[in-house]
């Protein structure tokens, strides 16, 4: 429960230690205790499903390692990659990674370790162009810079249009993730420890879900 609470509101140790009435060291070691056991729980696992979906998030952190800069967001972060069904259940989560590098490299990085969930296809956005297996289990959005785009606007709108439809499923999955105030904004914690903190808040997410379906 003093887990949950530091997840779920990100109140800091000495405000725990008021309200739970348990030192704040202590609180620190059951958290980081109780992540680490979350984290690496088998709370992953295939699922009989119609497709997947990939996706890559992030969360600023403060880190004096310019690899952790994103061109992109424009600020310092760590990233993961996370595998969703469809039935919004979590079956996967990367490695941590820097906020420098693509989603596709940590598709192609990640992929020998994720190809035995790929039952029928995965889908990804524009981003994971290039990546092993595109266009065999690996389909995504087609560029506008693309001759099949350019050769067939109309198809190929309809197509973009229908992949986005089902692949809002995984941002409804991080929002839903983001409602844990320890992942909104800058992460507290020391940066190395987002992937343990992400992977134990994923864990919780799939029990929740769980009860639902």
């Amino acid at each position: 429960m003093i887990t949950l609470i530091k997840l779920k509101t990100d109140l800091s140790y000495l405000a725990m230690e008021v309200f739970c009435k348990v030192d704040s060291v202590t609180i620190s070691r059951y958290v980081n205790r109780i992540c680490y056991l979350l984290a690496n729980h088998s709370g992953f696992h295939k699922t009989d499903n119609q497709y997947l979906i990939v996706d890559g998030t992030n969360v600023r952190v403060r880190s004096s390692n310019n690899d952790n800069y994103s061109g992109y967001k424009h600020h310092k972060n760590r990233k993961v990659q996370v595998i969703v069904d469809d039935h919004k259940r979590i079956i996967y989560v990367s490695k941590c990674y820097n906020g420098s590098i693509h989603d596709k490299k940590i598709w192609n990085k990640e992929y020998a370790s994720v190809k035995h969930l790929f039952n029928k296809v995965i889908l990804g956005d524009k981003g994971y162009a290039e990546g092993i297996g595109e266009n065999q289990i690996l389909f995504r959005p087609v560029k506008r810079n693309e001759l099949e785009y350019k050769t067939n606007k109309v198809k190929t709108k309809s197509y973009n249009k229908y992949l986005s439809q089902i692949r809002v499923s995984v941002e409804h999955v991080f929002a839903q993730l983001k409602n844990f105030k320890i992942i909104q904004g800058i992460f507290p914690l020391k940066n190395i420890r987002f992937g343990e903190v992400f992977k134990a808040i994923a864990v919780v997410y799939n029990a929740i879900l769980d009860t639902k379906l």
